[in-house]
């Protein structure tokens, strides 16, 4: 049961982190690419996430229900980082809808922590960024490519033939490289902002939230790692069947 929950987690994280623009890296460069109104995007994205909670809130019946155990741990709440956090992040947020210049804004955030509490920068997964830049520059590579990139285009031009296309490429590239390798050969931005994050469901390389999701329950259960990449498979294969199709009726 802890197997199926962490992979509901997962998934949860996958489909939540789709309604608003700052909610994951593929909304971000597709919001900013398209110059996409928030209106516009929060009615794209919106109905889908609801599709995403409902199944969710039925799949995670599925769970054996029995007693959790937790041990609480009195933390005393620190008021000064807790309001200087928020504070970078609205500063950031305003950075994404340009009320603020994004190179400030990230100037600004990075500075402060590095003088606040610089022990952040050691704990970043180098390994696991350094993966996603080689994504980028295979990316990078196959946009300088015109026998690639002239079959790329046609296949885009068409509402259903870009949703599916922009799923499929998500599970080989995670859906991050996608969106950016797409972007370039279609106005139809419903179709890959669905597509994309539709597309972080199904392989574990479709997405940073499965990566990172996989990584640490790898860490706290080594021996139970094969069997979660099996529930792993099976939630999300029947996760993207579903909601693909319904998604691809709606467009």
């Amino acid at each position: 049961s802890v197997l199926l929950g962490a992979v509901y987690l997962i998934v949860a994280a996958n489909l939540g982190s789709s309604l608003f623009p700052f909610g994951n890296p593929q909304n971000l460069f597709l919001f900013s690419y398209y110059q996409i109104s928030l209106p516009q995007f929060m009615w794209t994205t919106g109905t889908f996430v609801g599709l995403s909670l409902l199944l969710l809130l039925v799949s995670i019946q599925l769970i054996p229900k029995t007693p959790l155990e937790i041990a609480l741990q009195e933390e005393p709440f620190e008021k000064k980082p807790a309001l200087l956090n928020a504070g970078l992040f609205v500063l950031m947020i305003l950075g994404i809808f340009s009320v603020l210049p994004i190179s400030i804004a990230v100037l600004v955030v990075a500075a402060v922590v590095w003088f606040s509490n610089k022990r952040l920068f050691a704990k970043v997964d180098y390994r696991l960024l350094l993966t996603f830049l080689c994504f980028f520059l295979i990316v990078g590579n196959i946009q300088d490519q015109p026998l690639v990139t002239d079959h790329i285009r046609p296949y885009f031009q068409e509402t259903h033939r870009a949703f599916l296309g922009s799923i499929l490429l998500s599970q080989g590239i995670s859906n991050v490289p996608a969106a950016i390798l797409i972007a370039p050969f279609t106005d139809l931005e419903k179709a890959v902002l669905l597509g994309v994050n539709v597309g972080g469901l199904g392989t574990l390389i479709a997405s940073l939230a499965n990566l990172i999701g996989y990584k640490l329950l790898k860490q706290a259960r080594p021996k139970e790692a094969g069997m979660f990449q099996k529930l792993f498979f099976i939630v999300n294969v029947v996760f993207l069947l579903l909601l693909g199709s319904i998604v691809y009726l709606l467009l």
